[in-house]
């Protein structure tokens, strides 16, 4: 990490997200004590994007989550590949899906519409285009809106990526952490 954490944050809204972190995930997940205690007024936007990508939307919430760990895993930032397993940790074929996601074109868990979502998300999370041919599979299988869906959700997570990958930020253990509280430890 490029930046040391900061444990007791001046601003009284960093210190009550800093307590709802610890509450949802057992710790102060590190860019709240490395980004937003820098940053403090950038902490309106990282919840107004979070609350985005958690209300429903015109994709199925299951679908969004394997284009956010896709999007993560294509720009290898540890931080979000963690976060993303933990958000699926606990629905058993969403979080085996994980395991094959690299490979989604080839792997008989996923529906062809999954294929065809997770093939467009990686073609713009690579090349930053899409093709004909990539858009008109996706088009076969989802509506205009979950597109777009699919299309803001990689933006997103490449924000996240990048912010996270910038500071040096890793993986924070938090399928571990899950597990632990889970034993009551």
């Amino acid at each position: 990490m490029r930046f040391k954490p900061i444990e007791k944050p001046s601003s009284w809204l960093l210190r009550m997200a800093y307590a709802m972190s610890r509450r949802q995930f057992g710790k102060v997940i590190t860019p709240l004590n490395v980004i937003y205690a820098r940053l403090p007024h950038s902490l309106w936007l990282g919840r107004a994007v979070q609350k985005f990508l958690t209300t429903p939307g015109p994709l199925d919430p299951g679908l969004k989550e394997l284009v956010l760990a896709l999007v993560a895993n294509i720009n290898k930032c540890e931080f979000c590949i963690d976060i993303s397993r933990a958000r699926v940790e606990k629905n058993g074929a969403l979080f085996a899906k994980l395991d094959r996601l690299l490979d989604f074109r080839n792997a008989a868990v996923f529906t062809e519409k999954e294929k065809a979502v997770l093939a467009y998300a990686e073609e713009l999370t690579k090349v930053r285009r899409v093709s004909d041919k990539t858009f008109a599979d996706i088009a076969m299988h989802c509506s205009e809106n979950e597109i777009v869906d699919v299309a803001f959700a990689c933006a997103v997570e490449s924000f996240y990526n990048v912010l996270s990958i910038g500071t040096g930020i890793e993986s924070d253990g938090l399928c571990a952490l899950d597990r632990k509280s889970a034993r009551g430890a």
